[in-house]
């Protein structure tokens, strides 16, 4: 039962948190955030995902998950989540892509979220690494992850 309120809290806490980047950056459809570990088929190096809803299913909203493993620091939550939240702005990538092309790359940079060394779109602008901090001091205090989860690292497939 502890399991079901923490992540309900989770869920909550990403909610308030996809509502001031509406407010803040740019808007996106209605979308279910919550935390938990990938798919089987989901690519290594897991930190978060959008799933968008098939054509005839019964979810027609965007689903985005973070690993908990990046459950330690709200700064780090809310930038996979606003990578995320690009994701859940563009729609269901077409086949072949892996939905960082122009677009995802426009929206992005616009916002401050730029490309690691390794490729991934993961660095903060130092103006959004202040408009994130200041999101969080607008947000409650982020849940911690009581199972334990966020000790688990991220393994390859």
């Amino acid at each position: 039962m502890t399991e079901i309120k923490d992540e309900i809290l989770h869920q909550a806490w990403l909610k308030a948190a996809m509502a001031l980047f509406r407010q803040n950056f740019f808007d996106f459809p209605d979308t279910v955030a919550t935390y938990g570990f990938p798919a089987p088929n989901s690519s290594d190096g897991f930190r978060g995902a959008c799933h968008h809803p098939e054509e005839n299913g019964k979810e027609r909203r965007p689903v985005i998950i973070i690993h908990p493993a990046e459950w330690n620091n709200p700064l780090d939550v809310l930038t996979v989540l606003l990578h995320e939240c690009i994701h859940a702005k563009q729609g269901k990538p077409k086949k072949g892509d892996d939905g960082h092309g122009q677009d995802f790359e426009t929206i992005a940079v616009n916002v401050g979220l730029f490309k690691n060394d390794g490729g991934a779109w993961d660095q903060r602008s130092s103006r959004l690494e202040e408009q994130l901090k200041e999101a969080i001091k607008r947000l409650p205090d982020m849940p911690k992850d009581h199972l334990g989860r966020s000790e688990v690292k991220r393994q390859k497939g």
